[in-house]
């Protein structure tokens, strides 16, 4: 059985700024390429700003806002259950693969968790991982 690939936990704005790499290969996962790391699977945490449920429930959508940026997680067809009891100003986690499509960066949602204590927030904000950016005014 193929071993999963690690969820870096990261703020939203390192994932949209690395360079997405298109692997060519199904046995190669696409991936982020932030400082020499090649990053497919990441951790956020943040404020849902936006949900979206089309009405056949076969795509939806979170945007989430974690104060670095904003981007948005995406569910398709039965994985659009995992939006349910989720709304606008909840604090969550969410765990995905980064992917790209149409020039947009987006995370294709695998498991979304509420976070009713605050203090997830800090402890998260202590354990992301943070990357140096060669673009010092960003």
């Amino acid at each position: 059985m193929a071993r999963r690939a690690t969820a870096y936990r990261m703020k939203i704005r390192d994932v949209l700024r690395g360079s997405y790499v298109h692997s060519g290969t199904i046995t190669s996962p696409n991936y982020v390429d932030i400082s020499g790391t090649k990053i497919n699977r990441v951790m956020l945490m943040g404020k849902i700003a936006d949900t979206y449920l089309n009405v056949q429930s076969q795509y939806g959508n979170i945007l989430l806002d974690d104060s670095s940026a904003k981007i948005r997680v995406k569910f398709f067809g039965e994985g659009t259950a995992r939006m349910d009891g989720f709304a606008a100003g909840d604090i969550v986690r969410v765990v995905g693969k980064i992917k790209e499509s149409n020039n947009e960066r987006f995370i294709l949602g695998e498991i979304v968790k509420k976070m009713d204590d605050p203090n997830y927030q800090m402890l998260f904000d202590k354990e992301v991982l943070t990357f140096k950016s060669e673009d010092k005014g960003a």
